[in-house]
């Protein structure tokens, strides 16, 4: 069955599949791709490929090869009801879809985070689990019990009060959209990071 985690954003073009790219660059790195299965999706997608500017986001930390393949499979994905329901962690870039989740599969509540959100529960306290849904476990286990997370680049392109939220920038200028998806590649990658060190062979 493996471990399942599922990216989310709003078209599935941009934020999702950087932090999609990020995990699965960080599982190749160590060597622990076979038993993972590593999805993204988006709440209102429309079948587009992958930004030009989310490729280039991924191309300075992903091997060439890697991202080659990324992209020749990659389409836009709507989120199906099936994939929320067996996803052993859920991950979205804002509140919004968030709760957009859990409104359509109530019982994926507790194993969805935003990404900040479940970067700043992760932290570094040396706390093992046996598997991704034990990881989630942990995660919803440690809500309120931590501060919220602060990306100060990315305060200044946001549209929401919540600190936990990562903006749209696919539309925005492309100096700040590429900042954004760096942005976003980080945390993905912090996330990667926290759930392989948890996560023993």
């Amino acid at each position: 069955m493996g471990n399942r985690i599922l990216f989310v954003c709003h078209a599935n073009e941009c934020r999702s599949p950087v932090m999609a790219g990020a995990m699965i660059a960080a599982l190749e790195a160590a060597v622990r791709q076979d038993d993972w299965r590593v999805g993204s999706a988006g709440t209102d997608s429309r079948g587009g490929p992958l930004c030009p500017v989310a490729t280039e986001v991924l191309a300075e930390s992903m091997d060439p090869q890697l991202l080659a393949d990324y992209r020749a499979h990659f389409v836009s994905t709507p989120i199906a009801q099936r994939t929320l329901e067996r996803a052993d962690l859920i991950i979205t870039a804002t509140r919004e879809e968030r709760s957009a989740i859990a409104l359509r599969a109530p019982a994926a509540r507790a194993r969805t985070f935003t990404l900040l959100e479940a970067v700043s529960l992760g932290g570094d306290d040396g706390e093992s689990a046996m598997d991704l849904a034990e990881y989630a476990d942990i995660l919803h286990e440690r809500r309120g019990l931590t501060g919220a997370a602060s990306h100060r680049r990315l305060l200044a392109l946001r549209k929401s009060n919540d600190p936990n939220d990562i903006p749209d920038v696919h539309h925005a200028a492309l100096r700040a959209h590429r900042a954004g998806l760096q942005e976003v590649r980080e945390a993905a990658h912090a996330l990667a990071s926290g759930i392989l060190a948890a996560i023993g062979e």
